[in-house]
């Protein structure tokens, strides 16, 4: 986290308006890599009373921090909170595609099968994009991974295979190995369901050796 104490150091200097809310952002997606929901929660709650704040995409990660801990009650209350008024409450602004993918997870870690079809009709036309919050620069992979959640949740394995593969592709180009690692765990899971046993422990193994090598939390989503 030194870079992040120096950027927060060189934005107060500069009398950023958002230094604070950056560095916010910042180390909390570092400990959401590292597995540390807790400080990611503690981050966050606070956050999300902020009125300039991009209020849906924080609810929907403090939903997902709960749940990761294993809070589904708590994590259903965050959850209901982000999805209020339905995707139309999104504000379209450059935040937009990232929240939709952080609401697509978040659809997907508490099973709500409900919506994922309105979440998949709202990402299609962004499908070839990759997920990122202007300003303090939050990335959250591929929109391709988001939408493999969905149809897997959906029952769609085949299709979700495919469209994990094709996030594979896409993460390799981007060099975003973080994603890459939590991609091949998700595509493991899909082609053991689907019985392909060789190629869903190979795609495992892979997952697996890239979390270690870059410190991940381990976990699909």
């Amino acid at each position: 986290l030194v870079e992040t104490e120096s950027a927060l150091s060189l934005g107060l200097r500069a009398h950023h308006p958002f230094a604070r809310g950056c560095d916010r952002v910042q180390r909390a997606g570092v400990s959401w890599e590292r597995g540390e929901y807790e400080f990611v929660l503690e981050s966050f709650v606070p956050f999300v009373s902020v009125p300039t704040a991009p209020i849906h995409w924080a609810l929907a990660t403090v939903a997902r921090a709960a749940w990761k801990l294993g809070d589904e009650a708590e994590a259903r209350r965050w959850y209901d909170r982000a999805v209020e008024g339905g995707t139309g409450a999104v504000p379209r602004d450059i935040r937009w595609t990232r929240t939709m993918v952080e609401l697509a997870h978040a659809c997907a870690d508490l099973e709500d099968e409900g919506r994922a079809q309105v979440i998949l009709d709202e990402l299609r036309p962004v499908r070839d994009h990759h997920a990122i919050l202007p300003t303090p620069i939050c990335y959250a992979g591929p929109v391709r991974w988001a939408e493999a959640r969905l149809l897997r949740l959906q029952g769609h394995l085949t299709e979700a295979k495919d469209r994990l593969e094709e996030a594979l592709r896409d993460a390799r180009v981007m060099g975003a190995r973080p994603a890459e690692a939590r991609i091949l765990l998700d595509l493991a899971h899909a082609q053991q369901a689907l019985g392909h046993t060789e190629s869903g422990a190979r795609a495992r193994a892979q997952g697996e050796e890239l979390a270690s090598e870059l410190g991940l939390a381990l976990g699909v989503g």
